[in-house]
């Protein structure tokens, strides 16, 4: 027998809207914010900026949140965001 393919259901997109929402927003706090304390989280210090895989940390902070962004907007793009569909195509244009 032939398997019927699964349809979000409406409340299943609403859910996933607000989620991804709500991770969006923490992205775009995080990004910045706590970034700026890793590139001198001491004023009095004279040490060099912590590194990581010899990139500056807040670099890399600052990517993995870009990251996490792009895959939000991926998932969007991909579950959520529909063709809208023209309702009148069959009616000429008024002008």
């Amino acid at each position: 027998m032939g398997s019927i393919p699964h349809t979000e259901s409406r409340q299943d997109k609403r859910v996933l809207t607000w989620v991804l929402s709500i991770a969006f927003v923490v992205a775009l706090v995080m990004g910045p914010g706590p970034g700026v304390y890793l590139v001198n989280p001491d004023p009095t210090t004279t040490e060099p900026a912590a590194t990581l895989m010899g990139m500056p940390i807040v670099y890399a902070w600052a990517l993995f949140w870009y990251a996490v962004m792009a895959v939000i907007v991926l998932t969007a793009y991909f579950k959520l965001w529909e063709d809208e569909k023209p309702q009148d195509q069959d009616k000429p244009d008024a002008t």
